[in-house]
Parts: structure tokens; sequence; C-alpha cells
């Protein structure tokens, strides 16, 4: 890897914050401004994309290096690979926490859809286009609304006034419908239908932390 750098002329920091920045601006450009340049993008990218539990640059090269020599380790068979099972890299899941991943990415996506269609409507305008006063922003911002059927689809139809399908489909059924993941390892079994079989059986759904995906294929068995 060392090698490759060093013929890509990638020998300091300042050039590789530029490759990382040029390689992945358009993966985020809802999330950094067309004034940034590629090293502010490449800080942006370790700051909020790469281990993001730790705060220091030098840590966070130091959890690459280690990851590094386990995946060399892995592909030259000194080491046996990591499993899903061991309770290292289990979580415990708040029901509050995974709801509140819901909205915001669905508000991100509301978000990054309405940007796209005022950058549009000031392309078309071109010098005519001006978005300083309150009343202008407030009025282009319910003509893009009104005018975007994807906007629309992203808020919901519902009567009830729900701000997304998403999370209704969720709570019914336990099965998560994201386009990113959310950094969960499952998108399914989040929930299971707590029967009244008797009062013990009921109330200890509530008592303890299960894995529902796991639970969900043991019922199914049964």
């Amino acid at each position: 890897m060392l090698a490759i750098c060093q013929e890509d002329g990638v020998t300091n920091q300042e050039a590789a914050l530029t490759v990382l920045g040029t390689r992945f601006r358009v993966a985020l450009e809802d999330r950094v401004g067309p004034w940034e340049n590629s090293i502010e993008v490449g800080r942006f990218l370790l700051r909020a994309c790469v281990a993001i539990h730790l705060s220091d640059n030098e840590e966070k090269f130091f959890l690459l290096v280690y990851m590094a020599q386990k995946l060399i380790a892995l592909a030259k068979g000194e080491c046996a690979p990591e499993t899903p099972d061991n309770p290292q890299f289990q979580e415990a899941a708040v029901s509050g926490h995974i709801m509140l991943l819901i909205i915001r990415e669905r508000m991100e996506n509301v978000l990054g859809m309405t940007r796209r269609k005022i950058e549009s409507e000031a392309k078309r305008k071109m010098d005519t286009f001006t978005l300083t006063g309150y009343i202008q922003v407030h009025t282009l911002l319910e003509r893009c609304i009104r005018s975007s059927r994807e906007v629309l689809r992203a808020l919901g139809s519902h009567r009830s006034g729900e701000i997304t399908r998403g999370l209704e489909y969720f709570l019914a059924t336990g099965n998560l419908m994201t386009k990113i993941g959310l950094a969960l390892q499952q998108s399914n079994g989040f929930s299971v239908i707590a029967e009244r079989i008797n009062q013990l059986r009921f109330v200890s759904h509530f008592r303890f932390r299960l894995n529902f995906l796991l639970w969900t294929k043991i019922l199914s068995n049964l």
C-alpha cells in the first residue's frame, strides 16, 4: 500500500487529504459546500466517516494500521475471522434511537431533494435568481415542494400527517426500510408480538434484551 502511494505521489498529509477529498466529494456533495476545497473535504471525511468514536487523527491512524495488520494476518491464515456472535460486537439497540435514526434519514433525504431542486432553479434563472428575503425563501421552498413528487413522496401522504411511512411500517412489522443501513447489523426482526399467553411470559418481553431476529427464527421452527 505504501508503494502504491509512493507511485501516486502521495507522500505527505496534504497530498493524502487532497486525494481523499477529490475522490469522495461526489459521495459527500450533500454534506459539504461547493466552496470547500479537497483538503477540507478530506478532513470532513476522516472526522465524520472514519472511526467516528475517535477524535484524534493519530488514534485513527493507529486503528487503521491495526485493522490492516489483522486483514493481512487473516489472508495468511494466521488468525481466525471474527464472528458477529462474539459479545464484543453486540450492541443493545434502544427503540428510541432506532426511530430517531429513521426520521433523521428521511429528513436528510427531504433536505437533499429540496437542495437539488433549489440549485436547478438557480441554474435555470441564472442572474435573475435571488434568495435573500424570508418571503422569497418561503415562496421558493413551497413551490419546490409542490412541484417535486420526490419531496412529496418523502414527506408522506397520510391524512394523519406521519413524517414517513417507513417508521409506521417499522413499528408494525419490525422490518427496517433504509437505503444506507443506519450502521445496524440487521434489517428485520426488531420486534416481536407480545403474546399474552400468561402474565409472566408477557411481562418478560419488557424485562430483558433479546436478539429478535434469532427469536423469530426460533418461533418459526416451533
